[in-house]
């Protein structure tokens, strides 16, 4: 497992996350993630005041975003991947993070979580 694929289960991994549902609506999510965006672009860090929700909505933000490029080579492109990978450490190393609220980080969380997503996929599928 490389690094493309870990990134690929954090882009379903963020997917999963109901933003438009939890934070806000398609209008107004921009507006209110471009605080932290602006901040990070300053100080190369996730701001402190972020609680884990605002970091999981601009985690899904993102992904929307790379689900509309549709290409790894977009996440290696403009600094993306560096934002990418300081969110999800930011959202995993968060103090009111929850297990569900962590990204899977390593290739062995990636196969925990992959297999977590199978069961659920089992669950939710209609009785044949």
């Amino acid at each position: 497992m490389d690094a493309q694929d870990i990134y690929e289960a954090q882009l379903y991994w963020a997917h999963q996350y109901r933003g438009y549902d939890r934070f806000a609506t398609v209008d107004a999510y921009s507006p209110l993630i471009t605080p932290a965006e602006l901040e990070y672009e300053r100080t190369g860090r996730i701001p402190a005041w972020c609680g884990v929700d605002y970091l999981r909505a601009w985690a899904f933000m993102l992904a929307r975003r790379e689900r509309h490029s549709g290409t790894w080579a977009f996440a290696l492109s403009l600094g993306f991947l560096a934002k990418w990978n300081a969110l999800m450490q930011a959202i995993y190393d968060h103090p009111a993070a929850s297990p569900d609220d962590r990204p899977p980080l390593t290739a062995q969380e990636v196969a925990e979580f992959d297999a977590r997503c199978e069961a659920d996929e089992l669950r939710l599928a209609p009785a044949a």
